[in-house]
């Protein structure tokens, strides 16, 4: 048995050393709210609405989400395993230590981001929007490929 946590609302709350299992919510709001040492597990949330929030040792695994903002965000040793994201905002974030870990991922924004000692081999992405803001990142060879059109169209790059 979950937590159903539609139309809860979590602006500015903190989170610290807590273990979250089975949450379920078409819309989590929790703009500007603090976690610290929280692993997630199992969640099925819609909009997730965690801008402005800080995130420090979060750990999200088995979940399946739909659209993630964390734009504006501050995140630190976060590592999102086994995962299913359909849209991750990371746009205006400064994100230090995040890992995927055999994470799907439909849209990827991190316009703006200020990203530190990224992980982002284990990650499946459909698109990736923002690509100054992979700078800090770490991707495999067969990432690099599937980007290769995308960094010559935003460089004005002829491929012929």
């Amino acid at each position: 048995m979950g937590v159903s946590l539609h139309e809860t609302k979590l602006r500015g709350a903190s989170f610290s050393e807590c273990l979250a299992t089975d949450l379920h919510a078409p819309v989590f709001s929790a703009p500007r709210s603090n976690w610290r040492d929280v692993p997630i597990n199992h969640a099925r949330l819609g909009s997730v609405e965690v801008y402005e929030a800080t995130l420090r040792s979060v750990y999200l695994n088995g979940s399946k989400l739909d659209f993630v903002n964390l734009r504006n965000a501050t995140l630190t040793d976060v590592l999102l395993s086994n995962c299913i994201i359909d849209e991750l905002d990371l746009g205006s974030a400064t994100v230090q230590r995040l890992e995927l870990q055999n994470c799907r991922i439909g849209t990827l924004d991190v316009g703006g981001a200020k990203l530190m000692d990224v992980d982002l081999r284990g990650g499946d992405f459909a698109a990736i929007r923002g690509l100054e803001g992979l700078h800090g990142a770490t991707i495999d060879d067969a990432q690099l490929s599937l980007l290769a059109p995308l960094l010559a169209a935003h460089l004005g790059l002829r491929v012929e």
